[in-house]
């Protein structure tokens, strides 16, 4: 039974990988769930053991790579000096997987007009907006950002200028996505000011 289980997991995962690659390249709508099958390696009807159909697959394929992107942010920061610097270095890991051609399709341009906006909030909020939260957090709590911010404010506020910061790469503008990645450096560099300056008050 658990060998059984271990191959519907390793078959769900090769369909999820198959269907990443040929969404990210050619686009939702241009891509069947029997062409899926074969790039998987299964039946069509194998498939359809696993998800009921194109889109509960593709559900999958969104939530995999917010946690591909998460897990970019992560080893990024992991090399930061301290609280603020990992809000920088995440925020630029952020755009950059995301602005990667194939990550920008999934995420940006097909999963919240096939999924709708609610739905991708929803699992960006377990995934990359959590990790900027706790982020956030951390710096706060280290004295790198006023203490009367709030969290969740400041989240939303600089979650909503990561995504566009990627929107206008999104077309190959790196010019542009650099710009914005230099603005939002700005900010957090003047809120760290302020914290300083709140400190020295103190």
């Amino acid at each position: 039974m658990q060998l059984q289980q271990k191959e519907r997991l390793s078959t769900a995962a090769d369909l999820v990988l198959a269907a990443r690659d040929l969404f990210g390249k050619h686009g939702y709508d241009a891509v069947t769930a029997p062409e899926i099958a074969k790039a998987a390696g299964i039946s069509r009807d194998s498939f359809y053991l696993h998800f009921s159909g194109k889109l509960e697959l593709f559900e999958a394929v969104v939530a995999a790579e917010f946690d591909y992107v998460r897990t970019q942010i992560t080893t990024r920061v992991e090399c930061s000096q301290n609280a603020l610097q990992m809000l920088i270095d995440g925020g630029d890991m952020f755009v950059i997987t995301c602005s990667a051609p194939e990550t920008f399709r999934i995420l940006f341009v097909d999963a919240p007009r096939v999924l709708g906006h609610k739905h991708v909030h929803r699992v960006d909020s377990e995934s990359t907006h959590a990790a900027l939260r706790l982020g956030v957090t951390g710096a706060k709590l280290a004295g790198q950002l006023p203490s009367e911010i709030d969290v969740d404010a400041i989240t939303s506020l600089m979650s909503g200028a990561y995504d566009r910061a990627v929107i206008d790469g999104g077309d190959g503008d790196y010019e542009a996505q650099l710009k914005s990645r230099q603005a939002i450096r700005t900010i957090w560099m003047g809120l760290s000011k302020l914290a300083q300056a709140e400190d020295r008050r103190g």
